[in-house]
């Protein structure tokens, strides 16, 4: 019980903050995001990796496309936004991915994204939170 409080009290601070938010997620979301850390969680068992690699830059442009770099490959999506999720859907139009947007400011952003469970049963959770910061599109290839 205490490890799953410790593990959601991260969250509930940074949905807090999020919430004292004022500017539209579609205005701060422009720009180029560099992936800082990543944090999985799968039924108690967590991860946190602190330097992933290759390096992953998602530029996110004012006319709803962004572009994933990494791994030596560049992805471009289509994106839009509500107040506390960021969808994902190719470029035909079709939905990709989904993410719940924990915060979002000027220089950093945090996005979880739940994921199937690899085994059958009830009761699992595993999910995903990607940190971010916001980087010099110029310096960030």
């Amino acid at each position: 019980m205490k490890k799953t409080f410790f593990n959601f009290l991260p969250a509930a601070v940074i949905f807090g903050l999020y919430a004292c938010s004022s500017a539209p997620v579609q205005q701060k979301i422009i720009g180029a995001w560099r992936v800082d850390s990543i944090y999985d969680y799968y039924n108690g068992f967590d991860f946190m990796n602190k330097h992933p690699h290759p390096v992953e830059i998602f530029r996110y442009r004012t006319d709803s496309i962004v572009s994933h770099e990494g791994m030596g490959e560049q992805l471009l999506f289509q994106y839009y936004s509500n107040d506390s999720t960021l969808f994902f859907n190719d470029m035909n139009g079709n939905p990709v991915s989904e993410y719940i947007i924990l915060h979002i400011d000027k220089n950093r952003m945090v996005l979880r994204k739940n994921k199937s469970p690899l085994f059958p049963g009830k009761n699992q959770e595993k999910y995903e939170i990607r940190y971010f910061s916001k980087t010099d599109s110029t310096t960030a290839r």
